[in-house]
C-alpha cells in the first residue's frame, strides 16, 4: 500500500477504457468489462511522472514498486519520438528486474499530425489514389518503428479517431514491423456521420484486420457495386488476403 501511496497519483480518478479486440475465430468483440486505468501522459521528451519519482529509483525494490503499480497505469504518448524516449527509459528500469512488470500505452496515429492531414485523412470523398497516399506512411511508420522497441509483452492500446483507408499500406507496415504479433487492442472514435451501421462495423474490421494481419469475415462476398464504392473512396487492400508462398 504505501508503494501505491508513493508511486500513483494522489487526489485523481482512474479513467475508464472499453477496448475492442478480435478473436481467434476472426470476429470482432469488445470487452467484457470497462478497465481503469491512472493516466501517465509521456510529455516532450519522453518523460514520465511514473519514473521521474524517487521511489522507483531504489533499485533494490524498483522491481516490487513496477510490478505493483503498472499494471493499473496506462502510459498515454503523443508523438514516436517521445515514445522512443520512453522505450530507452524503461528499457534501462528493466535491468534491475527479473521479469518484465505489465506495460500499457496508449497512442492515436494521428496524435502527431498538423490539422490539414487530419481533416485531410478524415475526408469520406473520392479519390483516385489510395486513401492518405504521400503522407500517412511516413506517420505509420515512425510510430510502428518506435513500438518495435518495446518489450513484446507490453499491451498496445490504439485510437482511431480517423480511419486510414489504405489497408494494404497498413498491413504491410504492420507486418514489417511486428506490431500484428503484439497484445493490440482497439478504440474507435472516428466520426460516423453518415456512415450506416454496416459501414462503420465494416471499416472497423478492416482496421483490425489490418493491424492484425488475419482476415475477418468482412472481406468475403463483397458485391462488384460495393467494391467499385470503396475503390473511389480510396480503399484498398479490403479483400480477403493472398495467401502468401510457404506461408
Amino acid at each position: 500500500m504505501l508503494y501505491k501511496l508513493a508511486a500513483l497519483p494522489n487526489n485523481v480518478e482512474p479513467e475508464d477504457r472499453l477496448f475492442t479486440t478480435i478473436g481467434e475465430d476472426g470476429v470482432m468483440k469488445v470487452s467484457d468489462a470497462v478497465q481503469s486505468f491512472y493516466m501517465d501522459t509521456i510529455t516532450g521528451g519522453g518523460r514520465s511522472t511514473l519514473f521521474s519519482k524517487s521511489i522507483v529509483e531504489v533499485s533494490e525494490i524498483t522491481e516490487e514498486v513496477l510490478s505493483l503499480v503498472m499494471p493499473q497505469i496506462l502510459f498515454q504518448v503523443r508523438s514516436p519520438l517521445d515514445l522512443e524516449v520512453f522505450a530507452e527509459t524503461f528499457s534501462a528500469h528493466l535491468d534491475v528486474c527479473n521479469e518484465i512488470p505489465e506495460l500499457h500505452i496508449e497512442l492515436d496515429l494521428t496524435w502527431n499530425m498538423n490539422e490539414d492531414l487530419t481533416l485531410t485523412l478524415g475526408k469520406w470523398t473520392a479519390s483516385e489514389r489510395p486513401h492518405g497516399r504521400g503522407f500517412m506512411k511516413k506517420f505509420v511508420t515512425d510510430w510502428f518503428s518506435a513500438i518495435e522497441l518495446l518489450p513484446e509483452s507490453t499491451n498496445v492500446h490504439m485510437i482511431f479517431s480517423k480511419i486510414w483507408r489504405d489497408f494494404r499500406e497498413l498491413r504491410g507496415l504492420s507486418t514489417k514491423f511486428g506490431v500484428c504479433r503484439r497484445l493490440i487492442t482497439f478504440q474507435f472514435e472516428f466520426p460516423t456521420a453518415g456512415l450506416s451501421d454496416e459501414d462503420i462495423h465494416f471499416y472497423k474490421a478492416q482496421t483490425i484486420a489490418a493491424v492484425k494481419d488475419v482476415e475477418v469475415a468482412e472481406q468475403i462476398n463483397i458485391s462488384t457495386s460495393k467494391r467499385e464504392a470503396l475503390v473511389k473512396l480510396g480503399c484498398r487492400g479490403f479483400n480477403q488476403v493472398r495467401q502468401r508462398p510457404n506461408a
